[in-house]
């Protein structure tokens, strides 16, 4: 029983992450949004099995990515108290860097799918 609540209590946390993200990150929101779209777009042309399964992938790594980007910015912000540092620059813009290599993949990725549905 005790495995059970440790396991609710976690899946709690995650939940109330996904709504703070959603709820007070502008990013999140438009990666987020961006993934709508992806789906709603797969759902329209009926893109294959395994292209969903690509879809999905890329659409959620970016969007965990973006989750992961600015939880690091938040920590960075809370341990600098919002000061300037260097480091912390550096920290920042290698995590963003991280979410723009992600979502040119998954741009590229979703340019080749739908393809040959658009053109």
């Amino acid at each position: 029983m005790k495995l059970l609540k440790r396991i609710q209590f976690k899946f709690s946390n995650a939940i109330n992450g996904i709504s703070a993200g959603l709820k007070h990150d502008r990013s999140i929101e438009i990666q987020f949004a961006f993934m709508v779209l992806a789906i709603l777009a797969a759902w329209f042309f009926k893109i294959s099995k395994f292209e969903w399964i690509i879809i999905i992938l890329v659409s959620g790594l970016v969007v965990a990515f973006e989750f992961i980007n600015s939880s690091i910015e938040l920590l960075c912000d809370f341990v600098t108290d919002e000061q300037y540092s260097p480091i912390i620059k550096k920290v920042k813009d290698l995590s963003a860097a991280a979410v723009l290599i992600i979502a040119l993949t998954a741009l590229l990725t979703g340019l080749i799918i739908f393809s040959k549905y658009i053109l």
